[in-house]
């Protein structure tokens, strides 16, 4: 009796093992920047619909473009690995980008990162960390970009969310382009609370001169020489931000992020913006 028992127990997930099965075989990324073509391998089920459901471990290695990651009913669960070769008008050698990030069925959850490197000298280029809570980017986040010709902005974002998804804290941006304007190392120091700025000084890090500052609900000092964009470190935390989180817009980065190689078995509720907070700047 207790055999039969343990057999019931068993034959559910005996019977659906069965169902699995694999592919191995021609397979094309359908992302933007990063689409790619080359050779998958997956095990899937067909559900009742006859549609083809993947589950457990995937892989896919293109011309450029390798990804690693685990589906649980067609969508995206545990650690996926994206691991690009990429070439460069303004380089002679290539870069590599390896981004790492957790998702819980289909939802970024945890701990995500970017590295972008020169190769072969392994030099740091470009490097993201993020963290998810079921898509809400929460906790600190940074961004850090080194130029790679005059034409690049050298560039280092730091912030942090609260467990609703506001900015709370400082935000500290530092920003600099060789070209395309006579600006000098610019630092620019922000307070938030719940979510709205309570304070900006922007600033030359080197000799102190102030292009901007916000206290007691006004600017104080704002200066009209230059557009106010040129000055906007909120600009780039969104562009840097709405990076991680799959942003359809003209500037929202996304082409730059690997994980968007392949919308597949991702789930996209509960994703904000950055340019849908208010108050970023004060106005």
């Amino acid at each position: 009796m207790k055999i039969i028992k343990l057999l019931l127990i068993f034959l559910p997930v005996i019977s659906y093992s069965q169902q699995l099965k694999t592919y191995v075989g021609e397979y094309s990324l359908d992302g933007n920047r990063y689409s790619d073509n080359g050779k998958a391998t997956y095990t899937y089920y067909e559900n009742e619909n006859s549609e083809r459901v993947k589950q457990g471990n995937f892989s896919f290695q293109g011309s450029a473009v390798k990804i690693e990651g685990q589906f649980k009913n067609g969508l995206r669960n545990g650690l996926w690995k994206f691991t690009v070769t990429q070439t460069s008008k303004y380089s002679s050698s290539p870069s590599i980008i390896v981004v790492s990030v957790q998702y819980i069925t289909g939802k970024l959850n945890g701990k995500c990162t970017f590295v972008k490197s020169a190769f072969p000298s392994k030099k740091i280029l470009e490097s993201s960390t993020a963290f998810f809570k079921d898509n809400l980017l929460i906790g600190e986040y940074t961004y850090t970009k080194f130029p790679e010709s005059k034409y690049d902005k050298k560039l280092s974002i730091k912030f942090s969310q609260d467990l609703l998804g506001k900015l709370n804290g400082e935000y500290r941006a530092e920003f600099y382009q060789e070209c395309c304007s006579s600006l000098g190392n610019i630092e620019d120091v922000v307070k938030y609370e719940n979510g709205i700025m309570i304070y900006r000084l922007c600033r030359e890090k080197i000799d102190g001169k102030v292009y901007f500052k916000y206290e007691n609900g006004i600017y104080t000092k704002e200066i009209d020489k230059y557009d106010r964009d040129v000055f906007s470190s909120t600009w780039d935390a969104h562009i840097g931000a709405d990076f991680w989180i799959g942003g359809d817009c003209q500037y929202c980065g996304t082409a730059n992020n690997p994980i968007y190689s392949t919308k597949e078995g991702i789930d996209e509720s509960g994703f904000i913006f950055f340019y849908e907070r208010k108050k970023l700047d004060g106005n």
